[in-house]
């Protein structure tokens, strides 16, 4: 047996979840939300907010209790007005789970948000990124955090990107742009801008780097409103379906991931949202989770767990196995409330790290 696996054979591990939810436009009544449409005049009353608030607490809680008390949370929420809202949510949720806050943002509409289980997680800084500056809003936040028996770092992004309309096309400029700028991010937690301003000053190609040293511990999640084959996932933010691929790279122009939601493409139910009018399948895998090169390797103090990647369909689904929404509209446009949670399901997965 080599050192490296008579290692992994006496390490003591444990799981961290991470989780990413489109909660359907969680919006208080008072102010109607980014929109100004989610009011009590349009029937969007305290009532039902307060009651879908429960529900989405008691899905939560039901993910929760699947993995046992000690199991630590990051959960990446979309489509959220404001803290306001995220406090009502969090007063429904065991005591130890809090929200990283920008203390430097300054838009009323904050879209996405990162809970997590302070009992075990160690939040270091939280950072709103915003790619276009005319939008009230930041398209990215991050938040690092410690954890693990050595510390270790790491670092959450949420993001939640430009819808697509009947033409998606349209907007598809706004997603590549976003995604071309969260690659950035990464390779700049890589050390990528040094490695380029080293290799300016070196005279001789034998010692230029062939590749980025590539150590950091990323996770990308939220809706992209793209399938993990859009141009925007594959071209921009490079992220694959090739786990090889990204774990043996030599690049210094930039850095690999690995989309774990390619690995929901081949379910019975390919998708975290359900969309009739479709032309082939009605489903979606808009919502993905995305990894950085160290979390591939088993050796690595924190990595992620092979094929745990799920699409959550059991704790928000209708009569039919679809995203239970809690709004439709009927053939006159007219809008119609339901008792329900989201027109997206959550999807996860598991990192397991030392102790």
């Amino acid at each position: 047996m080599t050192k490296s696996k008579r290692r992994m054979a006496t390490r003591k591990t444990c799981q961290v979840r991470i989780l990413t939810w489109n909660v359907e436009n969680l919006f208080h009544p008072e102010t109607g939300g980014p929109r100004h449409d989610y009011t009590p005049d349009s029937g969007w009353t305290l009532t039902r907010y307060h009651e879908k608030i429960s529900r989405l607490a008691e899905a939560i809680s039901v993910m929760m209790q699947r993995t046992g008390s000690r199991t630590p949370f990051i959960i990446g929420l979309t489509e959220v007005e404001n803290l306001r809202v995220v406090s009502d949510l969090l007063a429904k949720l065991p005591e130890r789970f809090d929200v990283a806050i920008d203390q430097a943002f300054q838009h009323a509409f904050h879209d996405a948000v990162i809970i997590y289980d302070r009992d075990f997680l160690t939040l270091e800084q939280c950072t709103y990124h915003a790619t276009f500056r005319r939008h009230e809003k930041g398209d990215v936040v991050q938040a690092d955090f410690r954890l693990g028996k050595e510390k270790g770092r790491l670092s959450v992004f949420c993001c939640h990107l430009k819808a697509r309309p009947d033409n998606q096309y349209y907007t598809a400029m706004y997603r590549q742009a976003v995604c071309d700028n969260l690659q950035n991010l990464v390779w700049r937690l890589h050390r990528g801008h040094q490695v380029q301003e080293q290799i300016r000053h070196m005279t001789s190609d034998a010692e230029k780097p062939k590749g980025l040293v590539l150590d950091q511990n990323i996770v990308m999640m939220g809706d992209f409103n793209d399938e993990p084959f859009s141009p925007s996932i594959t071209d921009y933010l490079m992220a694959t379906y090739d786990k090889h691929y990204v774990a043996t790279q030599q690049d210094v122009a930039k850095v690999a991931l690995y989309n774990c939601a390619w690995e929901g493409l081949q379910e019975r139910r390919p998708g975290s949202l359900y969309y009739e009018h479709s032309l082939t399948t009605k489903w979606s895998m808009l919502d993905h989770i995305i990894i950085s090169p160290h979390l591939l390797h088993v050796d690595s103090s924190m990595r992620y767990v092979p094929a745990s990647f799920e699409v959550i369909q059991d704790v928000s689904a209708d009569c039919h196995g679809r995203p239970f929404a809690c709004v439709s509209y009927g053939g006159d446009g007219e809008r119609e409330w339901h008792d329900g949670y989201s027109d997206h399901f959550p999807v996860g997965i598991a990192l397991e790290y030392d102790v």
